[in-house]
């Protein structure tokens, strides 16, 4: 019988490319989700990150690495769209990040 591609990426075959990219780190599961999407709703979802990209450069810093000026997401920046996510995935880095806010403000 013939698997979905949905089944093929909740469940992968070991070995499978697939499956290299779930042990790397990559949510398969959000793949998931937007292929249950229209394709309506998915340009929808684009265009919301797009205006969150203009959101998250206002909260960056821009930082000489090397020879080269990069614009890094703020710690605020971070948990902010983090918070505004709402995913339960969020939710032990957020802690992290809280504290390293806190540790942040402390040395000043």
């Amino acid at each position: 019988m013939k698997r979905t591609p949905e089944e093929k990426l909740l469940n992968p075959r070991p070995g499978s490319k697939i499956a290299e990219a779930r042990d790397f780190g990559i949510d398969l599961t959000q793949i998931v989700e937007n292929l249950r999407l229209s394709p309506e709703k998915r340009i929808e979802k684009l265009q919301n990150a797009m205006i969150g990209f203009e959101d998250v450069l206002r909260v960056s810093e821009k930082w000489k690495i090397y020879d080269y000026d990069v614009q890094i997401l703020s710690i605020d920046g971070l948990i902010s769209a983090k918070e505004s996510a709402g995913r339960e995935k969020d939710q032990p880095g957020l802690k992290i990040l809280y504290a390293l806010r806190e540790a942040s403000l402390d040395e000043e």
